[in-house]
């Protein structure tokens, strides 16, 4: 199950806002805005957190804080009773677009908390309050219905009861179905064990010497453990009762001593042991290859510690609840106290995590250089606006916000200009490509015919980040005579939004076009002997693709970059050599 949509009302600067939540959800303003408010709610919610009566929008007067959350890839199957699994879907208790949608609302001075699943429901009044009955009541009231059915399962006769309601001409709608009361408690207990665990790391942890977790991540681990770990405590404290069994008794010994001499005084002593604080007696430190401890590291680095800690936390949660695997981490200002290729690196695994299916990232940031790294699809801006009230307000990823939230951020184009004005401009499909065309143009056109330096090979990665869109939007304004894409065999568009011309190579992606043995050379130690050998037999004719890891190294050693043209096949050379002569045709126009 997945985080589809959020939605809040009347929550601190929040009138009312939505956001879509995707794998990568990036979450971008100014400061003060609202992006923690949002996070925090988000945390409210999943992990029935208590609120305080300034949580409540000071525009709102005395109406109810809502919390909404809109999930998809619901289970097919969910025990709600006892002895069964059933569907919700047959049930009846997901919203007309098939989605589960739970509303949380906390109402009056107490802000008394009520949970409500909004149901596309039959509009019948002889199953309105079906999932209130137990099985006792359900079997009176439906009896003339049921006779096909398993009438010791409360889901089994719930959903005959509703099939065959809808099936007599009853009509859906969408209706509020309260789960938080007394009878509907058991159900709701069940949709919760269901939904994706929600982890949320603050931006502001306190980072003082008396925060003992920024100072020392180590400590928290070990106090982490020791409450986890039951066994180790049950040894633990077998050991603290042998020693009180002993001190006891060598106590007791002594006091018997002490009665020959004074009795009053050994009648008013008692020994006694206090339990130890075992994180505190357990001293463990991580220290580097140049024996630097780590509380004596950069805040930066106790960060990145402190922050994967608490990803082992989340999943060790997901396993002591039995949860199905899905979860989401939730990072505010994730680039905080982190040096720039520190937070490129941070950011590119948090898409890694995010690529699992049963994960989901949620981000906030003001910073540019985050910003225009993350996907663009699931970029969100948060803006105060002042239309009659000055309120928080969440903005989707549109072409529209883009704009603005590259004007709001300071977001410049990545692209390197050539002195001249370009004529030009050639756009791959990432970093590799631009390499391996980039080398062999400049191959080809030597220092005896090359036309002017005018032509320039970008890599768009797909056109999947915000450094793309602003990439894009400045080769519009250099207005070059041509633009071109070379897009691999297996693609069909790069959907630029731009009039340029498609090239199709005839190779499915540009790895194919390196030579065997380049490929071999680089990757000896990557590949096991089977593969060297079916790879082998099989590169020129019908290769298979490369996993990441090998594209990786071959990145690394620059093999695109120094790739000669005369270790090419002949028609790849050939392939390529006319792309060219296309290319330097048309800057003559």
């Amino acid at each position: 199950m997945r985080l589809k949509k959020f939605i809040i009302e009347n929550f601190r600067g929040y009138k009312e806002a939505e956001i879509k939540v995707g794998d990568f959800t990036t979450i971008v303003g100014k400061n003060d805005v609202g992006k923690s408010a949002l996070m925090e709610a988000m945390d409210i919610f999943f992990n029935d957190k208590k609120l305080d009566i300034e949580d409540r929008n000071i525009y709102s007067g005395e109406e109810d804080i809502v919390l909404t959350a809109i999930f998809d890839n619901v289970p097919e199957k969910i025990r709600l009773d006892a002895n069964a699994y059933t569907s919700l879907r047959n049930e009846y208790l997901l919203n007309s677009d098939g989605d589960l949608e739970i509303k949380r609302v906390f109402s009056g001075e107490r802000l008394t908390k009520k949970d409500y699943i909004v149901a596309y429901f039959p509009d019948d009044d002889f199953v309105k309050e079906i999932h209130s009955l137990t099985i006792d009541k359900l079997r009176k009231k439906y009896k003339d219905l049921i006779s096909d059915v398993d009438q010791r399962v409360s889901s089994q006769i719930r959903v005959e009861v509703l099939k065959q309601s809808v099936k007599k001409g009853a009509k859906l709608k969408n209706v509020e179905i309260q789960i938080s009361n007394t009878k509907l408690r058991d159900i709701n207990d069940q949709i919760y064990r269901e939904l994706p665990l929600f982890q949320l790391f603050k931006s502001d942890r306190s980072n003082t010497d008396s925060d003992s977790e920024i100072q020392d991540p180590i400590k928290a681990i070990v106090k982490s453990t020791l409450v986890n770990e039951k066994d180790i405590i049950t040894k633990l404290n077998d050991v603290v009762n042998e020693v009180k069994d002993a001190v006891s008794k060598t106590a007791q010994e002594t006091l018997n001593m002490l009665k020959d001499m004074n009795e009053d005084l050994a009648n008013d002593l008692t020994p006694h042991l206090s339990t130890p604080k075992w994180e505190s007696v357990f001293k463990f430190s991580l220290e580097t290859d140049s024996g630097i401890p780590l509380n004596k590291r950069g805040s930066g680095v106790r960060r990145l510690i402190l922050l994967n800690f608490f990803r082992s936390q989340a999943k060790k949660k997901l396993i002591e609840k039995e949860k199905n695997g899905n979860i989401i981490y939730a990072f505010e200002e994730p680039e905080t106290a982190q040096h720039p290729s520190n937070q490129k690196m941070l950011i590119d695994s948090l898409k890694k995590i995010s690529d699992n299916e049963y994960t989901q990232i949620l981000i906030t940031t003001h910073s540019p250089e985050i910003a225009k790294i993350t996907p663009r699809e699931d970029i969100n801006l948060v803006k105060k606006i002042n239309e009659g009230l000055p309120v928080s307000r969440i903005y989707e990823s549109n072409k529209e916000q883009l704009d603005e939230i590259v004007k709001e951020l300071g977001i410049i184009p990545n692209i390197k200009l050539y002195s001249d004005q370009l004529s030009i401009l050639v756009l791959v499909e990432g970093p590799t490509d631009a390499e391996f065309f980039q080398n062999l143009y400049e191959q080809y056109w030597n220092e005896n015919n090359r036309l002017e330096h005018n032509i320039a090979f970008i890599p768009m990665g797909g056109n999947t980040s915000v450094e793309d869109f602003v990439n894009l939007e400045f080769i519009k304004q250099i207005n070059p005579k041509k633009i071109f894409t070379i897009l691999d065999g297996d693609s069909s568009s790069m959907n630029l939004e731009l009039d340029a011309e498609n090239i199709l190579l005839k190779k499915e992606t540009i790895e194919f076009y390196l030579p065997c043995e380049i490929i071999k050379n680089s990757l000896t130690n990557n590949l096991r002997r089977d593969f060297i050998e079916s790879f082998e037999e099989t590169w020129e004719d019908s290769p298979k693709k490369l996993h990441s890891k090998m594209k990786s190294k071959l990145k690394k050693e620059h093999v695109y970059r120094t790739l000669n043209i005369n270790d090419l096949l002949p028609d790849d050379w050939e392939e390529i050599k006319g792309i060219f002569l296309k290319l330097n045709e048309d800057m003559k126009v």
